[in-house]
């Protein structure tokens, strides 16, 4: 199948956003479509880096640039705050033996050469601890203060914690979620474990490779953006960083056989086409498009430009959805 080439057209205020990602940018672009978009995805700090580079070379709406920049500083103090906060639970954390594994936001806020550097939007701090040690870190918590929110237990966490002077909860798991953990062959490989130093803690983080399949099950598989059709482009932001900047880190060999199955090989090709289509991001070395990977990247194309048609599709998604609850719960009566 001949791949799309071609730079997608800027008819949608996602499209808009994607191409400010992309260093190109139409000079009548409706700015303020563009930031409520980004604050809708949470990429409001990614797109004031990508902004402030583009207005070295163009004419650039300085009001843009100065609340762009007051809100990168402010998520930059946030990032430092939590970033504090998560070395304090670590450090106590060691002193009982355990070294926990950071996900997700807290990966890229331990790696960033300052706290207020990274730029993602974090809405917690996801550490993780070995099932056995679940009693010793509940205590640990209790002591630093922290308290649990109810109605925050599933089978992978034990729950989100709390303490009223911080500035973001930690949430607590014991492994992955189910679907993403499931999907995952070879997760305890010690060579895609990484032990890293905070300041007075040190805890461990998944290497690239490792992170983009998490990262990538999370979004499709966990939160079903693969059956939904939902697009977060924070999370295809996060996989361009690690394409474009650590492609000498990732091992795109282990990646592809992470994605055995049918659901997670569709879920990588729609990740990879997205980003190819909004933010030209060049597929890597191995990769094989479908037609029906082809079909779903029209759909969620259309989704962005219809609110029609993403009505639609959403109805009958909840529909299908609705009626596989119905099944499985007369199957497991």
């Amino acid at each position: 199948m001949t791949e799309d080439t071609t730079v997608p057209e800027i008819s949608t205020s996602f499209a808009a956003l994607a191409s400010c990602f992309r260093g190109d940018f139409s000079p009548n672009i409706d700015w303020l479509v563009v930031l409520a978009t980004a604050n809708e995805h949470l990429v409001a700090p990614q797109l004031y880096a990508s902004v402030r580079e583009l207005a070295k070379q163009r004419e650039v709406d300085r009001e843009l640039l100065s609340y762009l920049a007051e809100l990168t500083d402010a998520n930059g103090d946030r990032n430092h705050r939590l970033y504090l906060q998560l070395d304090e639970v670590v450090a106590a954390l060691n002193a009982k033996g355990i070294i926990p594994v950071l996900l997700k936001g807290a990966v890229p806020l331990v790696n960033a050469s300052q706290p207020s550097d990274c730029l993602r939007i974090l809405r917690d701090l996801d550490i993780m601890v070995r099932r056995e040690e679940l009693g010793a870190t509940r205590e640990t918590l209790s002591e630093l203060g922290y308290q649990v929110f109810s109605d925050s237990h599933y089978a992978h966490s034990p729950g989100s914690y709390y303490r009223d002077d911080c500035v973001g909860a930690i949430d607590l798991h014991t492994e992955l979620p189910g679907q993403t953990w499931a999907k995952i062959t070879d997760p305890a490989s010690p060579e895609r474990l990484r032990k890293v130093s905070i300041d007075k803690g040190c805890a461990i983080t998944p290497d690239p490779s490792f992170f983009f399949v998490i990262n990538l099950f999370h979004d499709q598989i966990h939160d079903r953006g693969d059956l939904k059709g939902v697009t977060h482009i924070r999370y295809l932001l996060e996989l361009r960083d690690l394409v474009l900047h650590q492609s000498n880190l990732l091992d795109w060999p282990w990646i592809f056989s992470q994605c055995q199955s049918f659901r997670a090989r569709l879920a990588l090709e729609q990740q990879l086409r997205m980003m190819h289509h909004y933010l030209a991001v060049p597929y890597p070395a191995g990769y094989k498009g479908s037609a029906l990977g082809w079909i779903l990247l029209q759909r969620r194309v259309l989704k962005e430009k219809s609110g029609f048609f993403e009505r639609l599709d959403a109805s009958a998604i909840n529909t299908f959805l609705a009626v596989r609850r119905v099944l499985r719960s007369l199957t497991e009566a």
